[in-house]
Parts: C-alpha cells; sequence; structure tokens
C-alpha cells in the first residue's frame, strides 16, 4: 500500500474554491486513489442571511443551498463522482467536538464516517482525559448510525501552541505522565479512528520534542490495534504537499497500522 495514495480527509464541499470536476481532477493528478470527501457540519447551520454573508466575506462561490437541502445536494455529488474515475471515495462530515452527541440525525444518512473535530481549545484540563471525553461522544454517535468514527487530529494543540511562543500551563506533553497505558487502553474499547493528519503534523516533523512527545502515543496505540486514519486535511488547494509515507515512516507507522480503504473494494 502506498500511503500517499490515501487521503481521508479532504474538504471539497462550501469552501472548495473550484468545480468539483476541476478539484477532482487535481486530487487524482497528485496521485491518490482513495478520498475521504467531507464538508464541516456548522456551515450548514446558520441562517440563509449569515450563510450568504459568509460566503461574501470569504469569497466562495454559492455551491449549494444552505441548510439541510444544501448538505444533500453536496452529498449527492460526491457519490457521482466515482463514475468513470478509478478512485475509491469515501463521504463524511466533520463536527465540532462540542456538538457531540447532539448532532442532528438527518445529517448522518448515507454517510461512511464521521470526524470529530478537535479544535484548537484552550482548555487546560488533563488532555487524556478531554479527548478521552471526546472520543466517548463520538463512538456513541458513530455506532448508533452505523458510521466510522474518527478522531481528527487529536494531538496537535500543544504543538499548535507551542509555535505561536505560547506553551500551555499543562506543557507539551500530549498524554500525561503515567496516563498511557489506560489512555491506550480506554481509547482501544472505544472503537474508533485516530487519524494522522498531515495539515497539522508536517509543521512539527522536524521538531525533536514532537516526536519525543508524540511517538509513545502512538506506540501505545499500536500495541492495542487502534487503527489509524490518513488525511491531509486540505480546503483551498490540491497543490500543496503531501507526504503521508514520510511522516507515518517518521511515526513508525506501516500498512499494518492503518485503516484501508481498499479492502474489499473492486472497481465496478
Amino acid at each position: 500500500m502506498n500511503m500517499n495514495q490515501i487521503d481521508l480527509h479532504v474538504h471539497a464541499g462550501i469552501e472548495r474554491p473550484v468545480t468539483m470536476d476541476t478539484w477532482m481532477d487535481g486530487l487524482i493528478r497528485s496521485g491518490r486513489k482513495a478520498l475521504g470527501l467531507l464538508d464541516h457540519y456548522e456551515l450548514y447551520l446558520k441562517s440563509d442571511e449569515k450563510y450568504v454573508a459568509y460566503l461574501g466575506q470569504k469569497g466562495f462561490p454559492l455551491w449549494y443551498s444552505n441548510g439541510l437541502m444544501g448538505f444533500r445536494e453536496f452529498c449527492s455529488q460526491v457519490r457521482d463522482q466515482e463514475a468513470g474515475r478509478d478512485v475509491r471515495i469515501l463521504l463524511g462530515l466533520e463536527v465540532y467536538h462540542g456538538d457531540f452527541p447532539g448532532v442532528k440525525p438527518e445529517f448522518l444518512e448515507g454517510l461512511d464516517f464521521i470526524g470529530c473535530h478537535i479544535s484548537k481549545t484552550e482548555s487546560y484540563e488533563p488532555w487524556g482525559d478531554f479527548l478521552l471525553d471526546a472520543a466517548s461522544r463520538l463512538s456513541q454517535t458513530a455506532h448508533q448510525h452505523g458510521l466510522i468514527g474518527v478522531l481528527f487530529h487529536p494531538f496537535d494543540h500543544s504543538f499548535w501552541s507551542h509555535r505561536q511562543g505560547n506553551t500551555p500551563p499543562r506543557g507539551l506533553s500530549i498524554i500525561e505522565s503515567g496516563r498511557l497505558d489506560s489512555f491506550a487502553d480506554e481509547m482501544a474499547s472505544l472503537d474508533i479512528h485516530i487519524e494522522i493528519n498531515w495539515g497539522s503534523d508536517v509543521k512539527n516533523l522536524d521538531n525533536p520534542v514532537f516526536l519525543r512527545e508524540y511517538l509513545p502515543v502512538i506506540e501505545a496505540l499500536k500495541k492495542r490495534q487502534v487503527r489509524f486514519w490518513l488525511g491531509s486535511d486540505i480546503h483551498h488547494s490540491v497543490d500543496s504537499s503531501y507526504d503521508m509515507n514520510r511522516l507515518c515512516s517518521k511515526l513508525g507507522i506501516d500498512t499494518d497500522h492503518v485503516w484501508d480503504p481498499f479492502a474489499g473494494w473492486v472497481k465496478s
């Protein structure tokens, strides 16, 4: 498996700068063979007035109607993309961690996966507790609706703060000292996937502190057979770099540790 061919976190909806055909052609031209196309849940929850204002402020074209109708238009367009293309496509939704478990069920119909967005929160509670709480609520929603659940960019918060020169009071430790085994056990019991996020992690890839803190967490999750989900998190350009092979090599992740979107798939 060439992990650079897998990108299961691609924003392809409201924020897309070009037509879907142009977007897809660029992704395929870059070598991607399996794609997870998604959009942000909260973008479809605005009033009509705020929706129009948001598009104007950001300079985004009006690709879809507002609300659930617009999300259904997006989903239908995604489902049409495999036709005539040698590519595996999954359909998903990215939801802010604070919106679980209250995600409107009508937004989950017909999806393949749901991702829980771990934001750059200013929470200084033990990060392991924070992640397990978010993962538990994600797991509940995913299993209730028969979806794959993915914890998106769960370990970036400390390093995002560090890059801003504002190390959080709890320090750079991803999971607190003495908590790693219990954290990994609980995470495995929730039956969700952990994302390896290129967009976040590439910024830290050559930082020895990042590897020192990140590698023990990856090893503990690997031992418990928690599957990793691979994604770029691109929003506005398909021309940005993507080298998941390099990132996974640095983290000691090989193909046996990642969720394989090609398994059992035969292109009709």
